[in-house]
C-alpha cells in the first residue's frame, strides 16, 4: 500500500515508547479490506526502537516525530496533519479486525446523518488470551448517533471541530 492523496479516512495512532507492539498495530490497519485511508503515526518522543520500526514503513504511512507531549497532544496532531474527512483512532498497542473500517464506512453511507461511529471491543489480556477472535465477533459492528461528544472509533472531522 502507498500513502493516499486526499483520502475518505485519515487513522491516527499515537505511541510512546511501544516498539514491543507497535508494528503489529501497524499491520493490522494496513490489512484492511478497505483502501481509501491514510494511516498516521505520531511518535511521541519515544526513546526506544519505535522510530526504527516506523523507518520500516515509511513509503507506506505519515509519521510525525514530536517531544514527548502526552497522548492527546499526539492524537491531536495526527488530526492536524491527516487530510480525511473521517477520523479513526487507534491506540498503538491495539489492533483493528480486517473489516472494521469498511463497515463503519458502509455504515455513514447508509447513514448520511449519522456523525459519530463506535464499535465494540474485544479485550484480551494476558492471562487469556484468544488463539483467535471468535466468529460471532468479528463482524460485530454497532454504530449510533450521539448527542454528546464521546471518543469514537471513528468521527466526522468537522465534527471534532465543531465541539471542541
Amino acid at each position: 500500500m502507498k500513502k493516499k492523496e486526499n483520502p475518505l479516512v485519515s487513522v491516527v495512532i499515537p505511541t510512546y515508547n511501544r516498539g514491543w507492539i507497535l508494528k503489529e498495530a501497524v499491520e493490522s490497519v494496513l490489512a484492511q479490506n478497505f483502501e481509501d485511508f491514510e494511516l498516521i503515526v505520531v511518535d511521541d518522543g519515544s526513546t526506544d526502537h519505535t522510530p526504527d520500526i516506523l523507518s520500516a514503513y515509511q513509503d507506506n504511512i505519515t509519521v510525525v516525530r514530536q517531544e514527548n507531549q502526552g497522548v492527546s497532544a499526539a492524537r491531536n496532531r495526527g488530526i492536524a496533519v491527516g487530510s480525511g474527512a473521517l477520523i479513526a483512532f487507534l491506540d498503538s498497542d491495539d489492533l483493528r479486525l480486517p473489516e472494521k473500517l469498511s463497515g463503519q464506512v458502509k455504515f455513514f453511507h447508509s447513514n448520511p446523518d449519522a456523525l459519530i461511529c463506535q464499535t465494540e471491543e474485544i479485550w484480551i489480556r494476558r492471562a487469556g488470551l484468544f488463539s483467535e477472535v471468535p466468529p460471532g465477533l468479528r463482524s460485530v459492528i454497532s454504530c449510533e448517533r450521539w448527542d454528546t461528544p464521546v471518543f469514537p472509533a471513528l468521527v466526522y472531522r468537522q465534527y471534532l471541530s465543531e465541539t471542541s
